[in-house]
């Protein structure tokens, strides 16, 4: 209802810069949403707190910033008396609203972009300013679920396998190399398809290199 706003996300939208990215309006919109939104939810535990018989009320806020997909948001977390009040929107010690922001970090990543491409991608796309080491923790999550895909058992004997190494460019410190992108890939007696392993190799294609994937599932 604030013509102010409405003008002005009338002018984003026909600049062709899209909802998000930097000096979007759509921010304001969001914070002041996620804000009213925790006051809704200590007015909701306040009154059950009173018909429990507990006495408490508000006991003023905590100012903070958080990074979602449309930018910082200035988020004031209500508190109470008790100090038993826990938002469900974003917790207390949480700095970032869930918006899926982890996922584009990774998939980024997982594209062959450096910590400092994802850092600079995410600042140009959604006006989004997050260090390196922050978008390290991020990808490093997924290092233990790669191990464990990598070590887990497989079956003794396959009917059908295939071998295959596609040849491609993968960016590295700046510079293209020439890879190679070995897979293996089988079918089991029930007729199950599986990706037994994955590897990459720069360089060309080789004998050696298929000595060492072969040893490696062995």
């Amino acid at each position: 209802n604030d013509p102010e706003m409405s003008e002005r996300l009338k002018e984003r939208l026909y600049s062709k810069k899209g909802l998000f990215g930097k000096e979007s309006p759509f921010s304001e919109i969001l914070q002041g949403m996620v804000n009213t939104l925790l006051e809704g939810e200590i007015d909701s535990f306040l009154t059950e707190e009173r018909a429990s018989g507990s006495v408490n009320k508000r006991n003023g806020k905590t100012s903070k910033r958080v990074v979602s997909e449309a930018g910082f948001l200035d988020i004031s977390t209500p508190r109470d008396r008790n100090g038993a009040f826990e938002p469900e929107l974003i917790a207390k010690r949480e700095r970032e609203l869930s918006s899926g922001l982890d996922e584009q970090i990774l998939s980024l990543y997982a594209q062959g972009n450096s910590v400092e491409d994802v850092r600079r991608l995410l600042e140009n796309i959604y006006g989004v300013s997050i260090s390196a080491g922050r978008i390290s923790q991020i990808t490093d999550k997924v290092l233990p679920e790669i191990q464990e895909w990598r070590t887990r058992s497989l079956q003794s004997f396959y009917p059908i396998v295939y071998l295959d190494a596609i040849h491609f460019k993968v960016r590295q410190d700046g510079k293209y190399t020439n890879s190679a992108f070995y897979t293996v890939y089988s079918v089991d007696w029930e007729g199950n398809r599986d990706v037994l392993g994955l590897y990459i190799n720069s360089g060309g294609e080789g004998a050696k290199k298929w000595g060492l994937v072969m040893e490696d599932l062995k």
